[in-house]
């Protein structure tokens, strides 16, 4: 019941509610929320009947231990029953508590990240705001807290097998997404049921990393066609999410899965020039020239994209300006999430009305947000998440999470994006993908 209604989380991106305000957003929080929370109480009674059931396995053990050094030596009554201790304390280790005492600091800078996102909600401009952001949004701290229970009911009930199930039925629905937008929406960017070309784009560059990922992980099914079934199936859906994301024409899109992939290909070739350090290995030859014609295309599609970045800089360096005026005002807690309009307002630049007259209530860029709206320190403990979960997985979640923070320094997230980011840590948490680059790759 449990892991169904996690996937059924994956399929909210199919959700458009045309009787609401904002069709392509406010629907998607709201069933996602709903599953979460059932998801959540499910698990706590889960939790809670097994915990009553490994406390009376351990009475029962120990009575057992008692009758047993009643009719031998005296000297086995005071020894305890160490193997029975050993399962209960491995038992325990997938509980709550586990987390809570886990020594990963990837666990520990996601509570630290929620502790920070609540005293800047406390201490925020406008409560309410922060509290239950806005339709248009749905980013506020309520939202939030459903990510954080997202992320502790994957890392506590999926294994390595679910985790690769779950990527694959979302890899899935996002091919469906990708076919039914390039037939039904024929448009100049493509924006499909997540409503918006950079949304729609985050959407797929998430999904082109997790196919990289299952196509080059080792199958563990005996059947060799099944396993050719499945690399041929993620490749396909790799190259129809690169065109999807193509035809979105969102430059950040671009920028971020260059460097995303730049950055995978440089760990994984490294890794693999360390581990062959012969010049007669031909996996070392191969390994060299993929990095030289890898970093020679990056350079040469770099350059193709300087103009258009340089297009909008001036617009940019304006909207940062405001940002950094803003943090200055409230730099510790800072102005509270969500309310980034207010400071927006108040340090508003009239230069700005040279490039645009739009009035922000979000700075479209990750890094100006969470400084701007939550201080230093919500963005010293945002950025935690990422160096931890990056550190944990340097093969796969670190070019993911690289390419994803350099697509948000020109956008913004939504409940989609979101769920896929908690997933990245969630999967990183587990260091299921280590093993399998180590396996596969190195």
């Amino acid at each position: 019941m449990i892991k169904g209604l996690i996937f059924g989380c994956f399929l909210t991106p199919f959700l458009v509610t045309k009787s609401t305000f904002f069709p392509f957003i406010f629907g998607k929080a709201i069933v996602f929320q709903i599953l979460v929370e059932a998801c959540f109480i499910i698990w706590v009674i889960w939790r809670i009947v097994n915990r009553q059931e490994r406390l009376f396995s351990e009475r029962r053990i120990s009575v057992k231990g008692k009758a047993h050094s009643g009719n031998s030596a005296n000297i086995s009554a005071q020894k305890p029953d160490t193997s029975s201790t050993q399962n209960i304390k491995s038992q325990n280790r997938n509980s709550v508590w586990f987390f809570i005492r886990s020594k990963s600091f990837l666990n520990y800078a996601v509570i630290g990240f929620f502790i920070v996102l609540l005293l800047t909600t406390l201490t925020s401009r406008d409560l309410i705001r922060s509290f239950w952001s806005t339709q248009e949004r749905m980013t506020g701290f309520f939202n939030l807290i459903h990510m954080g229970m997202f992320y502790l009911v994957l890392i506590t009930v999926f294994n390595k097998k679910d985790f690769i199930w779950l990527l694959r039925f979302s890899l899935t629905l996002s091919v469906i997404i990708g076919i039914r937008t390039l037939i039904m929406f024929r448009e100049y960017r493509l924006s499909g049921p997540l409503g918006n070309p950079g949304f729609l784009a985050l959407y797929m560059l998430f999904h082109i990393f997790f196919g990289i990922y299952l196509l080059i992980d080792k199958n563990e099914s005996k059947n060799q066609w099944i396993n050719w079934f499945w690399k041929g199936f993620c490749f396909a859906c790799i190259i129809i999410n690169i065109l999807i994301l193509y035809y979105t024409r969102t430059r950040g899109a671009y920028l971020g899965l260059g460097i995303g992939l730049l950055v995978f290909v440089i760990i994984n070739c490294v890794g693999i020039l360390r581990q062959n350090k012969s010049w007669s290995s031909w996996k070392r030859w191969a390994a060299l020239g993929f990095l030289f014609i890898f970093f020679g295309f990056s350079l040469f599609f770099a350059r193709s994209q300087i103009e258009n970045f340089e297009r909008g800089s001036g617009q940019r360096l304006i909207s940062w300006g405001i940002s950094y005026r803003a943090f200055q005002e409230r730099p510790i807690l800072g102005w509270g999430p969500e309310n980034y309009i207010l400071a927006f307002a108040k340090c508003y630049d009239p230069e700005y009305t040279n490039y645009s007259t739009e009035w922000f209530d979000k700075a479209h860029n990750v890094f100006f947000e969470y400084l701007v709206t939550t201080g230093i320190f919500g963005l010293l403990a945002y950025l935690t998440m990422f160096i931890f979960a990056g550190a944990r997985s340097p093969k796969f979640i670190m070019p993911l999470l690289t390419a994803y923070f350099i697509f948000n320094l020109f956008w913004i997230d939504t409940t989609v994006s979101l769920m896929l980011f908690f997933l990245s840590l969630a999967i990183a948490n587990k260091d299921i993908i280590k093993s399998a680059f180590d396996r596969s790759i190195v």
